[in-house]
């Protein structure tokens, strides 16, 4: 497989800070006319906010991320914490 996952956290109040995402998302999507990222958002174990995002490509991801900091900084998200990983699997199951 050749998908990245990204990992980003944000420390703060969870909820004032997905609203902040979900708009840096938003003005990303409108500027480029295209979709994110698949995307999981969650509230951080101990505080903060979590945002996991999965891209088919290197090429993806770096369209993405070299473009993602405008958009934050316009909605005032900064200094993530972020780690790159090579995806070696993905499955999703429904319960």
């Amino acid at each position: 497989m050749s998908e990245v996952m990204v990992t980003i956290r944000f420390d703060g109040d969870a909820d004032e800070l997905f609203s902040k995402w979900q708009r840096a998302v938003e003005l990303w999507e409108e500027e480029f006319e295209t979709s994110g990222p698949a995307t999981v958002v969650a509230k951080g174990e101990g505080g903060g906010l979590v945002v996991v995002n999965v891209f088919p490509d290197d090429e993806a991801h770096t369209r993405f991320g070299r473009n993602m900091g405008g958009p934050m900084e316009a909605v005032g998200l900064s200094n993530p914490q972020l780690e790159h990983l090579d995806v070696l699997a993905m499955r999703f199951q429904t319960i």
